[in-house]
């Protein structure tokens, strides 16, 4: 669960690889040929069987969990227990395969499997399939973002991340290198280090890989110290996942199929479509792998109600819930996408430039109302529109000093079902 990591791609935001990017929505995807979409289906399904040993190796997972329970009770409102949606199996693939290069030798690699599970979710599941692995994704990103609120003996600098770097130094030494560092290393150091050493880059990634799987387990650690730390842990990263399925409104989606069980994600795909012209919703449907009725491809296009188009947004501008950087802010109608707040004070303040009639084309489907400056911003003397909490620009500087992993990349995403308000 360590942040440890480097230019390669690693910690916080690793699994975001990929995922987004400026004028593309994620979640479209276009058939390709056969010999393409069976490679995506072996990825995906070897994405999807990776994973738990690591979890194994550990003494006693069960008992532990169910001590867990006892002290974080699910909210009476909740349909289904923990065990049937499979939380505490979520939350321990989020711990022991963090970072990255626990399970993948490169950040390149671990973007393709990542998005090898999204294309497999949008052109190949269906059914039950493709609603449990999407909860999935969005449960694990909730139980990711709750990092950054670890106590600090759990978090960046912790004991816990000491001990997974102390295991890796003594890996790498072991291995005949204790002069590299094994966490990740800039393209110059990996040359260095194969100048120097003769360990070539590729042989640095199997090298890494192997020593962070041993890593995750904390060697290092007293078992007692080790085991009372993870279940802190364990217990802090469940109480998030609670909090946001009773924050937010997440279908459940158990493991075994119940078929009274709506289909969250169908469901979007087809209000989605009934939005599109009768003459076009076929081809929506098929696009998205969803059936529509006669009556629903003979409906008039719903009406919209009327909206004040003055106002902002009220999401926009918010701070970010599910980013760790200080300054985030959300940049989109309905709360998935966040940005350093400069940005979006920026593109309102400049709406004629390009980064501007980019920011309200199809990717922040939302128009030129996203431009509005938001009710719990300021305006300056000069009628400019301004974040009320600049100093949060400092925070992330220090966050970042702190966490040279993680890369300020393209917005994060929350949530990934299309047309939810």
């Amino acid at each position: 669960m360590t942040s440890a990591g480097d230019s390669d791609g690693g910690g916080l935001r690793d699994r975001t690889a990929g995922r987004a990017a400026d004028g593309r929505v994620r979640w479209v995807v276009i058939a390709v040929a056969v010999v393409a979409m069976l490679a995506v289906v072996l990825a995906a399904w070897m994405w999807m069987r990776d994973g738990g040993d690591r979890v194994a190796a550990l003494p006693d997972a069960e008992a532990v969990w169910t001590q867990i329970a006892s002290e974080v009770p699910v909210d009476p409102d909740r349909r289904y227990s923990d065990e049937e949606l499979g939380l505490f199996g979520l939350v321990d693939r989020v711990i022991f395969d963090t970072p990255f290069y626990v399970r993948f030798r490169t950040a390149e690699d671990a973007g393709k499997a990542d998005a090898s599970r999204d294309e497999y979710i949008s052109s190949v599941a269906s059914g039950h399939e493709r609603e449990r692995l999407a909860f999935e994704r969005e449960i694990e990103d909730a139980v990711h973002s709750a990092y950054s609120s670890l106590p600090s003996d759990l978090g960046a600098g912790g004991l816990l991340e000491a001990a997974f770097v102390d295991a890796m130094r003594e890996c790498a030494a072991d291995r005949g290198y204790p002069n590299i560092n094994p966490m990740g290393a800039s393209e110059e150091e990996r040359a260095y280090y194969e100048s120097e050493f003769g360990l070539s880059s590729e042989s640095f990634y199997d090298l890494r890989l192997e020593c962070a799987q041993r890593a995750a387990s904390y060697p290092t650690l007293d078992s007692e110290v080790r085991d009372e730390l993870l279940y802190r842990v364990r217990k802090h990263y469940l109480e998030a996942a609670h909090d946001y399925l009773g924050n937010y409104d997440i279908v459940e989606i158990p493991i075994e199929h119940d078929e009274s069980v709506i289909h969250p994600l169908e469901e979007s795909y087809i209000r989605y479509c009934l939005e599109w012209l009768a003459a076009d919703r076929e081809s929506c449907a098929d696009q998205y792998r969803v059936e529509l009725t006669e009556e629903q491809k003979a409906a008039p296009v719903p009406e919209r109600e009327p909206v004040d188009e003055t106002t902002p947004y009220p999401l926009v501008g918010q701070p970010c819930g599910f980013s760790p950087i200080p300054g985030d802010v959300i940049i989109d109608r309905d709360g998935r996408f966040c940005d350093k707040f400069e940005n979006l004070e920026f593109r309102i303040n400049h709406p004629d430039t390009k980064e501007s009639r980019s920011y309200v084309g199809n990717f922040f489907y939302g128009g030129p109302r996203l431009l509005n400056c938001p009710d719990s911003w300021a305006i300056d003397g000069e009628g400019k529109c301004r974040y009320p909490h600049p100093e949060d620009a400092a925070k992330r500087e220090a966050f970042l000093e702190a966490h040279p992993e993680v890369a300020e990349g393209p917005p994060l995403i929350s949530s990934f079902y299309p047309g939810r308000d």
